[in-house]
């Protein structure tokens, strides 16, 4: 086993369309700003292509975890020539290790053979891009730097990677921050939610206080008066709230007659009491007031919205719905609407 956690992540690497993904992902992130993934099984030798902005000069992409590089080189590069397309540059990643003089050989013969200038990104050159300013990437890609080499909280890794909004709540809001962490996908944005996330053995304060640290963008902590008795939340949150425009406090009831002192109060909130719709397009027009960026396009965003949806009951638990004020003849009973218009 390799010493290097993400060395030997990618050498057990197996998934092609995975390892596609992360070096698009790195070449985007290191010159190559207008990468286009093409990828597939008809690709025509092409992983992905860039045309520059500056001379208009093509570079062909090719990416392979096959422990026979050499043979995959020529194989991609013969593709190439066949199809009829015409780079200038060609850029070659791989999980293999390389040589210095399988390097400067290879970088040779395809100049020598096809005219083009190659560049190698082998593991080793790999590891160090993710070990130094692309190291955000790991986050992106649980799939291929998984714990335990790579650990995370509340399903999400905790390797550095601010693109995420989290979501805070307690019980008595969970309908709400659902709702509000599934539209929020819709509209693009990458969410993280307390009611709906794999929490099984892990500490609930413990979670937030690393992902609020490690991932999160933005704090959207679901704020009722039952908060004011949660010290825990209290704190979190107040802290929070000391970094400039980082959290967006979502009232699920109207405090504003509560004799409340509290850093929470005196934020500007997104309103929900009157109307989940309302205070929705309060999230997002700040959100883009902001510029936080969205992480998800349309499609993308309604699949992970769907694919969290867990089905809820016909009928709420009596605490939440009901309660019995009198028994006599008959019974009277008092009802609660816990949510707005939605």
């Amino acid at each position: 086993m390799s010493a290097d956690p993400i060395i030997y992540c990618l050498e057990k690497l197996t998934d092609y369309r995975q390892f596609e993904r992360l070096s698009s992902d790195l070449m985007a992130g290191i010159g190559y700003p207008d990468i286009e993934p093409i990828g597939g099984s008809s690709d025509g030798g092409r992983d992905a292509i860039h045309v520059s902005r500056a001379d208009d000069s093509l570079t062909i992409f090719a990416y392979s975890v096959r422990s026979d590089w050499k043979k995959k080189l020529k194989e991609d590069c013969d593709r190439i020539v066949e199809e009829g397309h015409d780079p200038q540059h060609m850029v070659f990643v791989c999980t293999a290790r390389l040589t210095a003089f399988e390097r400067d050989k290879a970088i040779a013969n395809t100049e020598n053979t096809y005219g083009w200038i190659l560049k190698l990104y082998e593991i080793e050159r790999i590891r160090v891009l993710l070990s130094g300013n692309l190291r955000h990437l790991l986050a992106v890609h649980p799939s291929i730097f998984s714990p335990p080499w790579f650990p995370s909280k509340g399903g999400l890794s905790i390797a550095e990677c601010r693109d995420t909004i989290v979501i805070e709540h307690l019980e008595t809001d969970h309908f709400l921050a659902t709702w509000l962490s599934k539209k929020l996908s819709i509209a693009g944005y990458k969410t993280w939610c307390y009611g709906i996330s794999p929490m099984a053995g892990e500490s609930k304060d413990d979670t937030l206080a690393v992902l609020l640290e490690q991932r999160a963008i933005q704090f959207l902590p679901v704020v009722c008066s039952e908060l004011f008795a949660e010290p825990e939340c209290l704190g979190r949150i107040g802290a929070a709230a000391r970094k400039d425009n980082f959290v967006i406090p979502c009232w699920s009831e109207d405090l504003r007659s509560l004799d409340i002192k509290s850093s929470i109060i005196d934020l500007e909130p997104a309103s929900f009491f009157g109307s989940w719709s309302d205070g929705l397009t309060k999230v997002i027009e700040q959100l883009k007031a902001r510029n936080i960026p969205k992480d998800l396009d349309s499609e993308r965003g309604k699949f992970i919205a769907l694919s969290s949806y867990i089905p809820e009951p016909l009928t709420r638990p009596v605490s939440e719905r009901i309660k019995v004020t009198s028994i006599g003849s008959s019974l009277q009973f008092s009802y609660k609407w816990v949510g707005g218009s939605i």
